[in-house]
């Protein structure tokens, strides 16, 4: 159970930091980007679907998004779009791993990114290095909570 609290503790942390480094970094390029990539609905599923397909977890891509209208920088309407496509992203995700047998482990992705994040921390950057560090960290701790609480969930059921 304390496995548990501590994943979910982690994930709120990691989602606020990442939510307000979206905040800062969030500049006009961006935005425009962002709109310009989910003006049509065609086109924010699709990007949905991508993104979920590459990272293999709805829950984050849900939450990033999120964290984007939290931020201002997407719309609701938009955010809708995605996150259908993230949905349809992880059906068709789900039906690769069990037609192919395989599945990505992010773990050893996430770790590493974190460990550099926070390396960045303790090296003095400039503003705008540190809340990319910011996101990363908040990313990879995203990651690091819903594993907890996944390894976890099994002790709960049982």
């Amino acid at each position: 159970m304390w496995h548990f609290l501590g994943g979910l503790a982690v994930f709120i942390f990691a989602l606020s930091q990442f939510e307000d480094a979206l905040n800062h970094l969030a500049g006009r390029p961006f935005k425009k980007f962002l709109e310009k990539q989910t003006a049509s609905k065609i086109n924010a599923i699709g990007g949905g679907l991508i993104i979920t397909a590459l990272l293999q977890s709805s829950s984050v891509v849900n939450l990033t998004v999120l964290s984007f209208v939290g931020a201002g920088i997407l719309s609701v309407k938009q955010a809708f779009h995605v996150v259908m496509g993230a949905n349809l992203g992880s059906t068709l995700s789900s039906w690769f791993i069990a037609l192919l047998g395989f599945k990505l482990n992010l773990e050893y992705i996430t770790y590493p990114i974190l460990g550099l994040s926070l390396l960045g921390f303790l090296i003095p950057r400039n503003r705008i290095a540190k809340k990319i560090l910011s996101l990363t960290f908040g990313f990879s701790l995203m990651f690091i909570g819903i594993e907890w609480m996944k390894s976890s969930a099994a002790f709960v059921v049982n």
